[in-house]
């Protein structure tokens, strides 16, 4: 299949793909959907090398001195929550917009192909899934696959994209 970036194509039965070029964290204003419920982080890392201060439970207690490095988590907060964040987010980020709390036998980093997106689907009920930069310097290129061609029509419109 060739790929041509800012096209849809459709890769499963009903799911589609487009390829962003130039894409950046800022592209979420215009595709998350209010109406959705859940953003769905995924292979979120924390902190990266450097060890810093971290609130998280360990222990099942707070530890006032617990530092913490390489903490890669997935994450599920209310789309309007994640929203106020996003100004704030200086992070790649690798999301999903769901309706539906993932099920805990719902691990993406099993799952690939068709299977993911059919499970996706009718386990979450999801609009999109898309790796984005922090910054366009970063990554040429992101992927987004939805099962709703007309969000994607949509998306494309919003950025004035045209076929390349």
């Amino acid at each position: 299949m060739e790929i041509k970036t800012n096209e849809i194509k459709e890769i499963y039965k009903g799911h589609y793909f487009m390829l962003l070029d130039f894409p950046t964290i800022d592209i979420l204003n215009y595709m998350l959907d209010k109406s959705y419920q859940y953003v769905w982080g995924v292979n979120y890392e924390k902190h990266g090398c450097k060890w810093e201060k971290d609130s998280c439970k360990l222990f099942e207690k707070e530890w006032d001195g617990l530092y913490t490095r390489n903490v890669n988590m997935e994450f599920l907060m209310n789309t309007s929550d994640f929203m106020e964040r996003l100004p704030y987010i200086q992070d790649n980020l690798h999301i999903m917009q769901i309706n539906k709390m993932p099920p805990y036998y719902l691990n993406l980093n099993r799952i690939k192909g068709k299977t993911r997106y059919d499970l996706l689907k009718t386990e979450t009920d999801y609009l999109f899934e898309v790796k984005l930069p922090f910054s366009s310097i970063s990554s040429d290129y992101t992927e987004i696959v939805s099962p709703n061609l007309d969000f994607l029509i949509g998306i494309k419109e919003k950025l004035s994209l045209s076929d390349k």
